[in-house]
C-alpha cells in the first residue's frame, strides 16, 4: 500500500516539474528531472503490486481490492499492493538435547524446544527428544480455511500443531512401564503407537485392576442403606 502511494505522488511530481520548469534554458533540467522522478513512481507502483515467493514456501495473499487468493509455485506474483503472510510447506516441531528456553522459531520453519518430560504407567519419569513435521494443505481451498483460522505459522504451532505433540507424548507413555520400555524391547513400539497418535488421534487409556487368585471382591458403600450398596467387582 505505502509502494502505491509513494508511486503516484511521484508521477504526480514528474508533471509538476514539467509545468513548473518552462524556462528555455531549463528544458534539458525539466526532461531529466521529470524522467528520473516518473521512472522511480513507476517502479514504486510496481515494487508494491508484485512479489516474490521463494521456494518451500506458500503465500497467503489478500490484496487492496479485497480479494484472498494463494500460491505455492516459486516465482513472481501479483499481490495487490495488500498483505502477505509466508507459509512454510511443512512446520517441524522439535523437542532436543541442544535447544535452550521454552521455544525457539526457525525462519518460520517450526519450533524448537528442550527435551519434554512424561510420566509413564508405573509413574517413573523421562525425558523425550522427538522431531515432527507437519506438511500444510497446498490445495486452495483447504489452505485458504486453514490461514484464515489460525492467520499465521506462529499461531497454528502454539494452538494446535504443539499442544498435538506433548498430549500425544503423555497420552503413549501411560501405555508403558518403565520396565517394559527398557526391557521389554517397546521402545519400537512407543514410537509406533506415537506416530499414530499424531496421524489418528490419541488413544483412550484406561488402568484396569484384576484378581488373578480368581476370587469376586465386593466392595461396600459406606452407608447400610439398600440404595447406596455397591456391589461392583474389581
Amino acid at each position: 500500500m505505502f509502494g502505491l502511494i509513494l508511486g503516484i505522488v511521484l508521477v504526480i511530481g514528474a508533471f509538476v516539474i514539467r509545468a513548473m520548469f518552462k524556462a528555455q534554458e531549463l528544458r534539458p533540467f525539466r526532461g531529466i528531472a521529470s524522467g528520473v522522478v516518473g521512472l522511480l513512481g513507476i517502479v514504486a507502483v510496481g515494487w508494491g503490486a508484485f512479489n516474490y515467493n521463494d521456494a518451500g514456501y506458500c503465500q497467503h495473499i489478500r490484496t487492496i481490492f479485497g480479494t484472498e487468493t494463494n500460491t505455492c509455485n516459486t516465482g513472481w506474483y501479483f499481490a495487490g499492493w495488500g498483505k502477505t503472510t509466508a507459509w512454510p510447506h511443512e512446520i517441524t516441531v522439535a523437542h532436543t538435547d541442544g535447544a535452550t528456553g521454552e521455544s525457539t522459531f526457525t525462519a518460520f520453519t517450526g519450533s524448537i524446544m528442550s527435551p519434554y518430560r512424561v510420566r509413564l504407567a508405573d509413574n517413573w519419569v523421562g525425558d523425550v527428544t522427538q522431531t515432527t513435521r507437519f506438511a500444510i494443505p497446498q490445495d486452495s481451498e483447504q489452505f485458504l480455511t486453514m490461514a484464515r483460522k489460525f492467520r499465521s505459522p506462529e499461531r497454528l504451532i502454539n494452538t494446535t500443531l504443539r499442544p498435538a505433540v506433548t498430549a500425544s507424548l503423555d497420552s503413549v507413555a501411560n501405555m508403558f512401564t518403565m520396565e517394559e520400555y527398557y526391557a521389554g524391547g517397546k521402545r519400537d513400539q512407543f514410537k509406533s503407537e506415537y506416530k499414530d497418535a499424531v496421524e489418528k488421534g490419541r488413544a483412550r487409556v484406561r488402568q484396569t485392576s484384576f484378581n488373578e487368585a480368581g476370587v469376586n471382591i465386593t466392595r461396600v458403600a459406606p452407608s447400610d442403606s439398600n440404595v447406596s450398596q455397591d456391589t461392583s467387582d474389581v
